[in-house]
């Protein structure tokens, strides 16, 4: 075991707690927010925000902000929930459990909180759908909470911070954080966190109306009676925990003041050897020193942190990987470009801040990280080996890139193809690509889609025609096409099997990666410059062949600045412009009947917004369609 853990919890001890345990236990009152649980409730009102506000204790982080999630799409008609991508998977899960679809957008470089610029383009391009905007306050940075106050009023989303580590924090107008927000602030009090108690949560807002209807959520939706008034789950803070966090609560000043001297003690002893997090709030208590390493030791990250631990020194890598980089949530959100935080993950090193460590600790830990980082730049490979030469490189292993592959399976020939043959995919799996996204039909058969699985030659690939997902597909035989958003397990599912049969055959499947660039060399070979997604280490690899397979993308700078009857499409149409790419999504033409309602004479408004009333038609061609009313 490390000598210098990354994690060391300490919270208050309940063996020294003998009489408060006792008189639980006399009381008769474990639970249903009994007097232990409100008095500390009462003790955070007063000493962190000044007597004003309210809060309600919950279990969990998690379990507040599901809470907090769904009470703030009350009332409001969007399916969408705006979050960073560089935040932790509770905060997708609350959401996707309070019914809304994640949008993760990217990050600031300096303090690695969401991004303005990235909200304000998610905003203008969901409108309405937004429901909710999720903020995390990253790594209790003190993010500026007038903003997003703006935001709900420009926009009408309700807004949920997710403040997990701040709990104690101060803002920078002297209050505790979100100590003025009229909307919900979540925090956690687990056991790894600077108010750290066994496991539990807070939820505070400046308006105690809304606390008191979270109360009632929390509590099966009650209210005063056992009849459910509305949404509910048990959400409700045990009276043991209660008394740890009442413990914890006394202990905060100190455990705050020697927390940061500590992280001060980092910053003094790394230098500009690392970069440091960029703190707005008046007091941010750590719950680890996060820091971005060089971006040439990125890719020797790995190397590093075996070097520290091979020294007794703990450290870990908070968010790497991001949420837009984690398979379930890859399939569940919606995502777009986050190069900040794809580097940021990349680089992300955390280093210990525990209740035991003393400063001479800090020392020891930012001497060993130098050292290594030292170490790491001096590293060279044991020998040169010649570059290995692969027959061929395929990029893109969506419907496109396992179309080639199920083609020589067909006949035959995959085994042969598969010896030299490396696929690069920026995706966890083959297969799926982005097709189930949209909500169009295929221009392509069921017959043509199980064909390839049918008759072959490869019995695992050929069985597939009676997994439930071919049998999904099974069901259009003799119809025009497929709902696209009924391909997407049966493509995953061929991606699987024939990725398989190209790993037994000596090949090379590197998901999670992405070709950056490639180019022809003078002796005819294509050289490639790989990127893996999750830590941004890079490689070069060479291969006689190169075939690219990488799917179509609209970008929606390169169409605004397409050049139209002399001026630019964008500076023409301004914020009319809508790719067809993101119209034929799921979901795209609620998105684009938002947009028209507001435009539309008052009268019609209402019924522009029944999706009940409008469908799309298709015409002539699979792609081509026009507006009907239905009869």
């Amino acid at each position: 075991m490390a000598e210098l853990p990354l994690i060391a919890a300490r919270p208050p001890r309940l063996s020294e707690m003998a009489d408060a345990l006792a008189a639980i236990e006399t009381s008769g009152i474990y639970t249903n927010g009994g007097p232990v649980v409100r008095r500390f409730e009462a003790a955070i009102v007063e000493r962190l925000y000044g007597g004003a506000g309210d809060c309600l204790a919950v279990p969990s982080a998690t379990m507040g902000l599901m809470l907090a999630i769904r009470h703030a799409r009350e009332g409001r008609s969007g399916d969408l929930a705006l979050m960073p991508a560089f935040t932790f998977a509770a905060t997708a899960h609350a959401a996707l459990w309070a019914g809304l679809t994640p949008v993760l957008v990217d990050s600031n470089p300096d303090d690695w909180a969401a991004c303005a610029a990235a909200e304000d383009a998610a905003l203008r391009l969901h409108g309405e759908r937004v429901a909710v905007i999720v903020p995390y306050d990253s790594f209790g940075t003190g993010i500026d909470l007038d903003r997003y106050a703006r935001i709900s009023g420009e926009h009408g989303a309700g807004i949920v911070v997710d403040a997990a580590a701040s709990l104690g924090n101060i803002d920078a107008a002297g209050t505790g954080f979100g100590g003025r927000a009229r909307f919900a602030t979540v925090f956690s009090m687990h056991a790894t966190k600077p108010f750290g108690t066994a496991e539990g949560g807070l939820v505070y807002s400046a308006d105690a109306v809304q606390i008191a209807e979270m109360r009632r959520m929390s509590n099966y939706g009650f209210d005063g009676g056992r009849a459910a008034m509305g949404p509910g789950m048990n959400a409700k803070l045990p009276e043991v925990l209660g008394l740890l966090a009442l413990a914890r609560l006394e202990a905060i000043e100190g455990v705050a003041a020697h927390r940061i001297a500590l992280a001060a003690r980092y910053r003094e002893g790394l230098g500009d050897a690392v970069t440091a997090q960029r703190v707005q709030g008046a007091r941010a208590i750590p719950q680890f020193h996060s820091v971005l390493l060089p971006a040439d030791l990125a890719p020797r990250r790995a190397a590093i942190m075996a070097d520290l631990a091979a020294q007794g020194i703990g450290s870990g890598h908070y968010f790497s990987p991001h949420l837009g980089q984690q398979p379930y949530f890859q399939r569940c959100c919606i995502a777009g470009p986050t190069p900040v935080a794809d580097a940021i993950g990349a680089r992300m090193l955390s280093l210990p801040v525990t209740d035991a460590m003393t400063l001479a600790d800090v020392d020891t830990v930012a001497g060993a990280l130098l050292d290594a980082c030292a170490r790491a730049r001096r590293a060279v490979p044991a020998q040169v080996r010649t570059p290995q030469v692969h027959a061929t490189l395929l990029v893109g292993g969506g419907p496109a890139g396992i179309a080639m592959l199920l083609s020589a399976s067909k006949q035959g020939r995959l085994a042969d193809l598969a010896a030299g043959l490396v696929v690069v995919e920026r995706g966890v799996s083959l297969g799926g690509g982005q097709l189930a996204r949209y909500a169009i039909t295929s221009d392509s058969t069921a017959e043509t889609f199980l064909t390839a699985a049918r008759d072959n030659p490869h019995p695992e690939i050929a069985a597939l025609t009676e997994h439930p997902s071919g049998q999904e597909i099974a069901r259009h035989i003799g119809r025009l096409g497929v709902p696209l958003a009924r391909t997407g397990a049966f493509l995953e599912a061929l991606g699987d099997r024939v990725g398989a049969v190209v790993a037994e055959n000596g090949g090379s499947l590197l998901t999670g990666h992405a070709v950056v660039e490639a180019r022809r060399t003078p002796a005819g070979l294509w050289q490639a410059r790989i990127r893996d997604c999750a830590t941004g280490a890079e490689r070069t690899l060479l291969a006689r062949n190169l075939v690219l397979a990488t799917g179509g993308y609209q970008c929606p700078d390169e169409v605004a600045s397409a050049q139209v009857a002399g001026m630019p499409l964008g500076a023409r149409v301004g914020e009319r412009l809508v790719p067809s790419d993101a119209f034929l999504r799921i979901g795209g033409v609620d998105a684009l009947r938002a947009r028209l309602a507001p435009a539309l004479p008052r009268g019609s408004r209402s019924s522009a917004r029944r999706p009940a009333r409008w469908r799309l038609r298709r015409c002539c061609s699979n792609r081509t369609f026009r507006w009907a009313r239905r009869r």
